[in-house]
């Protein structure tokens, strides 16, 4: 198991114990430094399900699927920004927010392995024989 994937694991884990624990139990220790309203806990279940959806699919993913990945990194990225400056999030949604944002951007990037392998042979800086 690589370090991608067992990042997105703890990550799907942790938004959905904040979940949960934000719907049933709200005065938690868990949610303390984290914002308990309705909103937040429709927030974290997209999350949840798009992180899931990372799990289930194999790279090389869909152009259309990265493009999604990417915009909605962007989004959350400055909604956590702009959140955190009005005083409208807690730190630790904060934090995970940030934290989603890079692993969804990390995914948009990736490379197939064919076009990996067409770079690495044609700009190599080994002197041909």
């Amino acid at each position: 198991m690589g370090v991608k994937r067992l990042m997105i694991i703890i990550t799907t884990l942790l938004v959905s114990a904040m979940l949960f624990t934000g719907l049933y139990q709200p005065d938690a220790p868990l949610m303390w430094m984290a914002t308990t309203t309705v909103n937040y806990a429709y927030m974290r279940a997209a999350l949840v399900v798009v992180l899931l959806t990372l799990l289930i699919t194999h790279p090389p993913r869909s152009g259309y699927f990265r493009i999604f990945l990417a915009a909605f990194s962007g989004a959350l990225a400055i909604s956590a920004v702009v959140l955190t400056y009005w005083y409208a999030i807690g730190l630790l949604d904060a934090i995970i927010f940030l934290e989603i944002a890079i692993i969804f951007m990390i995914e948009a990037l990736e490379a197939s392995v064919e076009d990996v392998k067409k770079i690495s042979f044609k700009y190599t800086l080994a002197k041909k024989k």
